[in-house]
């Protein structure tokens, strides 16, 4: 997956969670009632997918909130695992290789 690949979020409600413990987070609803519940380092991630953003831009501009250097693969993965695969991004290279998988897999 390229790093000018341009994620789109899907749709979802985003409602805040809190029990007054030290795991706030998010709780986030999918159109079809699936509650995920995220931290707020997620959110923000999320809250960058603009549909302009490449995965570049959005990984410089945490780097830049965050003080850290985030690498390009670990960006990728993050996108991959925590957001494509949960239904809550659509990336385009990761709808193509799932598609090929499903076609080995029958």
């Amino acid at each position: 997956m390229s790093e000018e690949v341009i994620p789109r979020r899907t749709a979802f409600a985003v409602h805040p969670f809190d029990t007054s413990e030290q795991d706030s987070g998010f709780i986030l609803e999918k159109e079809d009632g699936e509650l995920r519940k995220v931290s707020p380092t997620a959110k923000r991630i999320l809250d960058l997918v603009d549909g302009r953003r490449t995965l570049g831009q959005i990984r410089r501009a945490l780097e830049e909130e965050c003080g850290t250097s985030i690498g390009a693969d670990e960006m990728r993965e993050i996108f991959d695992i925590a957001f494509a695969r949960q239904g809550l991004v659509v990336l385009e290279d990761y709808e193509e290789s799932a598609g090929r998988d499903a076609v080995r897999d029958t």
